[in-house]
């Protein structure tokens, strides 16, 4: 149910507003551009977005990018071992997922999703979204 991974790698972030870790105000289609516009070279042209969403409030997305030259304060470096679990279906149960994670693994407190499919070409129930915990 659970793997584990290394993530070393460094984001674009742009604010996003969530309420029981859905999405509520985020700018998702943007995040690419905004990337393009702040100067930074992405690591791939259309690559997974990584998010930190929050149970209420605010929380960040993001593309990966190239490690810049210079410390940013919309580039943010997450480095370390994780425990990862697979959801797959509609991002709006996302909660639930990390909920269940919660359950199972109570002293995890940092969390981050990792969208793998652009939901304009998938279906919600085979949208796959990786969630990284520790």
């Amino acid at each position: 149910m659970f793997t584990k991974k290394k993530l070393d790698s460094y984001f674009y972030k742009t604010k996003g507003f969530y309420i029981f870790f859905i999405p509520v105000k985020v700018p998702y289609k943007q995040i690419y551009s905004l990337a393009d516009s702040a100067g930074l070279k992405k690591k791939e042209a259309f690559g997974p977005i990584f998010e930190r969403g929050s149970l209420f409030g605010s929380g960040w997305i993001g593309v990966e990018v190239e490690k810049p030259s210079d410390n940013r304060q919309d580039v943010i470096h997450v480095a370390g071992d994780f425990e990862t679990y697979e959801h797959k279906g509609p991002y709006k149960n996302i909660g639930k997922a990390c909920q269940k994670i919660r359950k199972e693994r109570p002293s995890s407190k940092e969390f981050y999703n990792m969208y793998m499919d652009d939901p304009d070409k998938v279906r919600p129930d085979d949208l796959r979204t990786l969630i990284f915990f520790r």
